[in-house]
């Protein structure tokens, strides 16, 4: 009788431990359902949010420029004769380097988005695009 009861406390023990082994288990199999669900809708949220923002820049430019040119500039389809101000609404940011070069009858400068050997680069006369090297 005595064996029989140490044995039914021993099976006590592993019991106790073993629900709480699978306490531990459920929480974490929780935690980490809780997180990824947590990460996917804040990965929805901030696609929600480019999707606005590109389509504010769409509409912003198709207001500015008309249908035509501001759908050139909103799919960055870069052209000659446009101008630094339509280049700049298109990309959004300044460029890395900016060379000028000061001539009797122009102004030449040359924006280079990146650099010179793998980057955008855009060449202006007198605020015109005259030449793209785009990569």
């Amino acid at each position: 009788m005595k064996n029989l009861l140490i044995l039914m406390t021993d099976i006590q023990g592993y019991l106790v431990a073993i629900s709480v082994f699978l306490l531990v288990i459920v929480y974490v199999v929780w935690y980490v359902i809780s997180e990824t669900k947590q990460k996917e809708k804040n990965k929805k949220e901030l696609e929600e949010q480019i999707r606005v923002r590109k389509e504010e820049k769409k509409n912003s430019l198709i207001k500015k420029y008309g249908e035509e040119k501001g759908m050139k500039l909103f799919n960055e389809q870069y052209f000659l004769g446009m101008t630094k101000e339509e280049l700049l609404d298109s990309k959004e940011y300044e460029p890395d380097k900016i060379e000028t070069e000061v001539l009797k009858t122009k102004t030449k400068e040359t924006w280079i988005y990146g650099n010179k050997s793998s980057g955008d680069v855009f060449v202006f006369e007198n605020d015109i695009l005259t030449k793209i090297k785009d990569r």
